[in-house]
């Protein structure tokens, strides 16, 4: 027999215990759709469904603090036809949604689960897939268990083997288990889980929370086994059976993903059964739905009493199709206001007659095709404007100059370097890891570059990706998990594969300052060494592309203290590089001093800006290199130093990042020969470098930012009726000094004349409010005790002032200037009409940037 599994509430002072009870989230797989695992809109409707089961279940279910939590099946579109590896997949994403832990928990909550047609298939399709019953099993659990709550025992079974061939094992396993329930006294009320209903006549009503139409049965058998295949319910023998052996008090069930409240007769009596709708908005039901059971811890000698203990609750969630449907309407509406805004009186369907007629008359849309001009010499230059757009530059060029002495085409290799990215962390600042600023700014920050790198680099398909150092703004403050989560990001922007490459370029790193720290740093934190190298490689290391090698050092150690192992290490390298004979390039993180100028260092080497001077020397006198490049500064810089083996040049690097300072960030295309000529000079001047600037991405956001604010004005202060844009303004800006609450005047409603407004709306879509004269109101004798006038009641106290108000406002009767009041009117009836078509507007940009906030909120998920 099944052990018998009890759970108390810890408090002995509470009385009642909170379970809370989910079904049918139904994770979309490929099977949902008939679409392959990995095509867009599979991913996109999998992104928003988890989205939003995630949100709803820690923002409207977990804060009710419930005690246990139930799961009554269906957790799978397609669990019994996925293979292993989906599967899974599908089971980290189910955790996911409702924050389980390795033991499948709901944080600390105990949480049990029961299977679903969806999980493990019918009898027939269980029976011949054991794997698939022991997968899930090995996830959820037994399919048969019995749990006590409280003072409360739930029973659950596997409905969807029930009713299959008695003769085969599935079958025969459930009535076995159900029989052991019978054959226990009744020590507890006892809760049936089934995620298949029972058995009802058909077009039984389901009461008033129901929200489609009521579901018939339906039992479908194959002809040979007399498997089930596909039922609604669970047959009228069987649940006739169950409710006779588990007499139960209450049966909970799900699978019809609609709400179902319903009464069974029994021998042992009434027992009310509620099937749940689904969690899930897109499984068919507007309004999704979940269960709060309330089971007492104390048992009452009185079963009746303990019976009537049992209190549920169905909750609704938010109809999240209309949610989506009122953003994609706001989103259109917006799109339409913008192309079809009519001007200067024009109206609103002769305009959108004539945007149609424009775009009809396109080329892409008239079907006349335009080729490109294969005759013509030209080149494209990438030229970007001022808001981030890329666009192509025809350039014709002049015959190539063919030398008699050029027989063979010169094969080169193309490298990248890139530099300074420093992925923002919480060391940039000093703000904790899950504040909202900081991954917002992580956000802007990471896409930009992510979307500099795959436009604006990769497009040159470069053989070789260089990376200078400072990957990381915190790299060796960062504890483990932190920094681990870094990297991902970093890999994520870069595109880099398991291996650490860009796709399948080879890709080599050196260290720099921000990733291990300086010598101080570095030699009191070795762990943070061993992870860098572990992830990166070897800090110092030497390589070959084409006929160039490359000589990479850490930088931050050089100039250690030489007794030490860090400083001691990479002068040893130095050393073995220079006994050799080759042509050189020197990479370095930090750049070198020269004749022109020092940078600043600190005698405890806590922070320095370049190498020092005589370090600098005796690496170009060691390595005599052809080229150094180098990093750190953030900023370009070009120089020469003078050595005993000749001047060498030096490209510092500036930063990738738009946030480390550099209003203008770039990366270097170096193009280095596969072959080695036999003249070294001729060899050294084959190696070709190109600085290349990215967007000045804070300038597109303040263009962004100033045509948001111009878009608000405009709306504001939109001229009508063939008036000026500035006069309009001053008009405007004169209407609101003079406004009541800005002029400090209080101005009273003129009582004297009797009349109301009429709203008439004009084919601009604006609001005007037409003045009507009422004819004076019939006054009865009988009426004493007060005077009514439009919807304002003046008590007797006043109604001699109010009479003679009246008289003097019928004397007053065309001696009062009409064009005085048409004006003033005319002035507020403006200032309202411009505030209240702003505030539409910004109502409309807020609704719009919602996706985003909720990408922002869920970025996990990315």
């Amino acid at each position: 027999m099944p052990k018998l599994y009890s759970l108390m509430t810890k408090q002995s002072d509470v009385k009642f215990t909170k379970v809370a009870i989910v079904t049918d989230p139904q994770l979309m797989d490929k099977t949902s759709f008939r679409l392959s695992s990995k095509t867009l809109a599979l991913e996109v409707a999998q992104f928003y469904t988890d989205v939003n089961m995630r949100r709803s279940f820690f923002q409207s279910v977990l804060p009710f603090k419930p005690d246990v939590v139930l799961f009554l099946g269906d957790y799978f579109d397609g669990g019994p036809f996925l293979p292993e590896e989906e599967w899974y997949e599908s089971l980290s994403r189910f955790k996911h949604v409702f924050g389980m832990n390795s033991q499948g928990q709901v944080g600390d909550v105990p949480t049990f689960y029961i299977p679903g047609n969806h999980d493990i298939g019918y009898s027939r399709v269980a029976s011949h897939k054991l794997d698939v019953i022991n997968r899930y099993e090995k996830a959820f659990g037994s399919r048969n268990r019995r749990f006590v709550i409280g003072s409360t025992e739930f029973v659950s079974i596997d409905a969807q083997a029930i009713d299959g061939n008695p003769q085969k094992e599935l079958a025969s396993e459930v009535w076995k288990f159900v029989q052991n329930v019978s054959s226990d006294a009744k020590s507890h009320p006892r809760v049936l889980l089934t995620h298949i209903p029972l058995y009802r006549p058909d077009q039984t009503p389901c009461g008033p929370h129901r929200a489609s139409s009521v579901i018939d049965q339906r039992l479908w058998r194959h002809f040979k086994d007399q498997e089930v295949m596909y039922q609604n319910y669970i047959t009228a023998e069987s649940s006739k059976k169950l409710l006779e052996l588990i007499k139960p008090t209450l049966v909970l069930s799900g699978h019809d993903h609609d709400q179902c409240t319903l009464t069974h007769k029994s021998e042992a009596g009434s027992v009310t059964e509620h099937t749940l709708g689904t969690i899930s908005w897109q499984q068919g039901n507007l309004y999704p739905s979940f269960m709060l059971l309330s089971v007492p811890n104390a048992i009452h000698q009185n079963s009746s009493d303990q019976d009537s203990m049992l209190h549920t609750q169905l909750c609704f969630l938010p109809r999240q199709l209309f949610i989506y449907i009122w953003y994609l309407s706001l989103f259109v509406l917006t799109l339409l206001a913008l192309l079809l805004w009519p001007n200067h009186g024009v109206s609103f369907l002769n305009n959108a007659a004539d945007t149609i007629s424009n775009v009809v008359k396109l080329s892409f849309l008239s079907g006349v095709a335009k080729e490109k001009n294969e005759d013509e010499n030209c080149e494209y230059e990438m030229v970007w404007d001022a808001e981030g757009s890329m666009h192509l530059v025809k350039k014709v060029l002049q015959a190539p100059v063919k030398r008699q002495s050029d027989k063979s085409q010169i094969e080169r290799a193309y490298n990248l370097i890139v530099c300074c990215l420093q992925l923002m962390d919480k060391t940039s600042f000093r703000l904790s890891s899950k504040t909202l600023a900081l991954e917002v700014a992580q956000f802007y920050t990471d896409v930009n570059m992510r979307r500099s790198f795959f436009q604006s680099v990769l497009p040159f398909k470069p053989d070789v990706v260089l990376f200078l150092g400072d990957y990381f703004d915190g790299g060796p403050f960062l504890p483990e998990e932190e920094w681990y989560e870094s990297l991902s990001r970093f890999k994520h922007v870069f595109g880099m594969n398991s291996q650490g490459q860009v796709g399948d370029v080879p890709t080599f790193y050196i260290p720099g300052n921000h990733d291990i720290g300086y010598s101080r740093v570095a030699s009191h934190k070795l762990d943070v060494i061993n992870r860098y190298e572990k992830a990166f490689g070897s800090r110092n290391r030497r390589f070959v592309i084409g006929s160039t090698e490359f000589v990479s050092i850490d930088a931050q150690a050089i100039d250690g203290n030489p007794q030490k192992e860090l400083a001691s290490e990479v002068w040893k390298f130095v050393q073995n590089v220079s006994s050799g004979v080759c042509v050189i390039q020197l990479i370095s993180s930090s750049a070198f001093t020269s004749d022109i100028g020092f940078g600043a260092i600190f005698k405890i080497k806590k922070y320095q800006n370049y190498i020092t001077a005589e370090s600098s020397k005796k690496l170009l006198e060691l390595i005599k290199p052809t080229l150094v490049l180098s990093g750190h500064d953030h900023d370009q810089c070009t120089l020469t130093h003078k050595s005993e083996a000749g001047s060498v040049t030096e490209h510092t690097v500036g930063t990738i990042s738009w946030q480390q300072g550099n209003l203008y960030p770039s990366f270097m295309l170096l193009s280095v020969p596969n072959t080695v000529h036999q003249n070294s000079s001729d060899q050294d001047s084959m190696l070709h470098t190109q600085l290349c600037f990215l967007p000045r991405q804070l300038f597109i956001y303040i263009w962004y930012l100033s045509l948001f604010v111009l878009t608000l004005l405009a709306l504001l202060l939109w001229p009508n009726h063939g008036i000026s844009f500035l006069n309009n303004a001053a008009d405007t800006i004169s209407s609101v000094m003079k406004l009541s609450f800005l002029s400090g005047v209080t101005k009273e409603k003129n009582e004297d004349e009797n009349y109301e407004y009429e709203m008439v709306w004009d084919a601009e879509g604006s609001m005007h409010l037409v003045k009507k004269v009422l004819q004076a109101p019939v006054k009865r004798q009988s009426d004493k005790s007060q005077i009514e006038r439009g919807n304002a009641v003046l008590r007797s106290a006043a109604r001699k002032n109010d009479i003679e108000n009246v008289m003097d406002s019928n004397v007053g009767v065309g001696v009062s200037d009409p064009l005085m009041r048409s004006a003033s009117k005319s002035r507020t009836k403006l200032v309202i009409q411009r505030v209240i078509r702003t505030v539409m507007m910004s109502i409309v940009i807020a609704a719009f940037n919602v996706p985003i906030y909720m990408m922002l909120i869920f970025k996990d998920w990315a």
